[in-house]
């Protein structure tokens, strides 16, 4: 007898490439799914379903997180039989809603890993930029001037990580692989002795005042939790060295943008790059847009030609893992936000 497959919700925008994708890869094969596009498809569910899974396969486009969390809301109080819920994103805010957060039955998990690569190259590609002067030199491009001005070996640079997880750690590799980087990492979980040895300080959040003066470089790569939401501010970047260019490639709300703005244009700092934001899409008038030593990215580093594959990839093991009862490497801890 053939034993009864699992069966998903897919959450996901109409016609969504990834579905394709699945098939190509033969993973529905596996088990058997609906695609639920819409609130309105989500409501008119049965009242008690036989979803064991759900996988949001959504960036936020065409279906927004709002959506993507409410229609995530209804799978899971109308399928009794749900034990695990996938999503294509790392971040998992938009997911810590009470509904959600109280479903203890549940396994949460995200695409931890899947794009660490482009979010460190997003970091070495800032580093150089700023060394480079390229923001000098773009300017008397632009005003058809040519002048000579010293610029920075970006060798053996000190960069200051807050948030060392899987990201920081992709970060911190890729600038030591490059750069001979020496790095500094904050973090409040816990860190090996033998990777400690290759850090040059780990400290907690508290300790970030030790760190700001001894680094050149600050990359913020924060979830958005309670306790991250406008932890950079004023007082923060009142401790970094005036030569500090600042980084935030994790969640825009960790950052009160008021404060870096003002700090940008009292020279509280010498630049960022920054490639998320309080508010996305950032207001057109922002005055980031016009400020000569800010690099912005529209939260598109991690928009990659294979990105969907990346995460696919990391959906297969993950699916792999929920199939044959084995531990998830990438289980999110709905407490904690992360």
């Amino acid at each position: 007898m053939e034993q009864k497959k699992e069966k998903l919700a897919i959450i996901t925008e109409d016609g969504h490439e990834g579905i394709q994708k699945l098939k190509d890869r033969k993973l529905t094969d596996l088990f058997s799914f609906d695609a639920i596009t819409s609130v309105k498809q989500a409501e008119s569910l049965p009242s008690s379903t036989d979803y064991t899974g759900a996988f949001i396969m959504t960036m936020g486009n065409k279906m927004t997180f709002t959506d993507a969390r409410a229609i995530a809301e209804i799978v899971v109080e109308k399928s009794p039989k749900l034990r695990w819920v996938h999503t294509l994103t790392t971040g998992v805010d938009f997911l810590l809603s009470l509904k959600l957060s109280e479903a203890k039955h549940i396994t949460f998990t995200n695409a931890k890993g899947a794009y660490t690569r482009p979010l460190a190259e997003f970091v070495l590609m800032t580093v150089l930029y700023f060394a480079k002067k390229m923001p000098v030199f773009m300017k008397q491009k632009r005003e058809h001037k040519y002048e000579k001005h010293v610029t920075q070996l970006a060798h053996k640079a000190h960069v200051g990580i807050i948030g060392y997880g899987n990201v920081g750690r992709a970060v911190a590799k890729l600038l030591k692989d490059s750069l001979e980087a020496k790095i500094y990492a904050i973090t409040n979980d816990p860190v090996s002795e033998e990777e400690k040895a290759s850090l040059e300080f780990v400290g907690k959040t508290e300790d970030m005042d030790k760190m700001f003066p001894k680094v050149d470089y600050v990359v913020t790569i924060l979830p958005l939790t309670p306790k991250t939401k406008g932890l950079i501010n004023a007082s923060t970047f009142k401790l970094m060295k005036p030569e500090t260019i600042f980084m935030n490639i994790g969640r825009g709300p960790a950052v009160n943008e008021k404060d870096l703005i003002e700090a940008l244009k009292k020279g509280t700092i010498a630049g960022a790059g920054l490639d998320v934001f309080e508010v996305e899409p950032l207001p057109q008038d922002s005055p980031l847009y016009d400020m000569d030593n800010v690099l912005l990215t529209p939260h598109s580093t991690d928009i990659t030609d294979n990105m969907l594959d990346l995460s696919l990839d990391c959906f297969q093991t993950t699916l792999h893992n929920f199939l044959h009862n084995k531990p998830h490497f990438n289980k999110v801890n709905m407490e904690l936000g992360y």
